[in-house]
């Protein structure tokens, strides 16, 4: 019985989430918020281990300036340290009505929150703000298609060692 218990439990904790894999922002389909660098390119890696979210992302402006922003964190309302992205110090995770929600806040107050939401053929990721305290949706919103070679839902995804957490 022991066994069976724990093999179950290794299976619903190795499962892929729908929404790992990697991700490649549609500039011309998204909607970015005021003050927003120009960008070339966004890119996104979500990886779901352990019962927390590793995220990293990485940015390209127009200038060929390169960024990078990471987390790690689990879906449990705490709060989480942020890397790479000035100001902000931590990232808290939580599903709210079927969504992801990621909020995120500088060292004394709520800085911005993001729902995240998957297609149907989970081959899209939108993420959109939310405001933090209300958790109506505002006006920006970024749109991700996944690359090709990251796990489908239901898939397995492809082994590879990452780097530092990144956040949105």
């Amino acid at each position: 019985m022991r066994i069976a218990t724990l093999l179950l439990f290794l299976l619903a904790a190795s499962s892929p989430d729908p929404m790992a894999g990697n991700w490649q922002a549609d500039l011309k389909a998204s909607t970015l918020p005021a003050g927003f660098p120009d960008l070339r390119s966004q890119t996104m890696v979500l990886r779901f281990f352990s019962g927390k979210i590793q995220c990293i992302t990485e940015r390209v402006d127009v200038k060929g300036v390169k960024t990078r922003a990471a987390f790690s964190a689990s879906v449990d309302g705490k709060r989480y340290p942020v890397t790479g992205m000035p100001d902000i110090v931590a990232v808290s995770m939580q599903k709210s009505a079927g969504y992801l929600e990621a909020d995120f806040f500088f060292p004394t107050s709520p800085a911005f929150s993001y729902r995240l939401q998957l297609s149907g053929d989970g081959n899209t990721l939108t993420i959109i703000s939310i405001d933090p305290i209300k958790r109506t949706p505002l006006h920006a919103r970024i749109v991700y298609h996944r690359q090709a070679s990251s796990a489908k839902p239901g898939g397995e995804a492809p082994a590879r060692a990452l780097p530092s957490m990144v956040g949105f």
